[in-house]
């Protein structure tokens, strides 16, 4: 047991693990906030864009780079939690993803 803690301490995090559960929690969100959405969910997560949610991990992996007051476990809470507010606000969602937001939107 104490091996697999110390093995856990020391492995790296897979940035797309952080990204995909991001994605996941942000669609959540719009679900939570938005009950109308939750049976387009499938329908939502096939329409993140994955180049988006990239250059934006980058974009926060360079903030959070140069900012040396935040330890690593505080870097990697960080960087889930803006992905996750990223894609909660639509912003990560292609066109088609983005039109069906706003017109049931307008619906409501």
């Amino acid at each position: 047991m104490a091996r697999k803690n110390k093995k856990e301490k020391g492995q790296r995090i897979n940035p797309e693990e952080i990204i995909n559960s991001a994605v996941q929690e942000g669609l959540n969100d719009i679900m939570e906030h938005h009950p109308g959405f939750r049976r387009f969910g499938g329908y939502l997560s096939k329409h993140v864009d994955r180049k988006r949610l990239g250059e934006k991990w980058g974009d926060i992996y360079e903030t959070i780079q140069k900012d040396s007051s935040l330890n690593s476990k505080e870097k990697l809470k960080y960087l889930h939690k803006e992905i996750s507010d990223y894609v909660a606000s639509g912003a990560a969602l292609d066109e088609k993803g983005q039109g069906i937001i706003l017109r049931k939107g307008l619906e409501e």
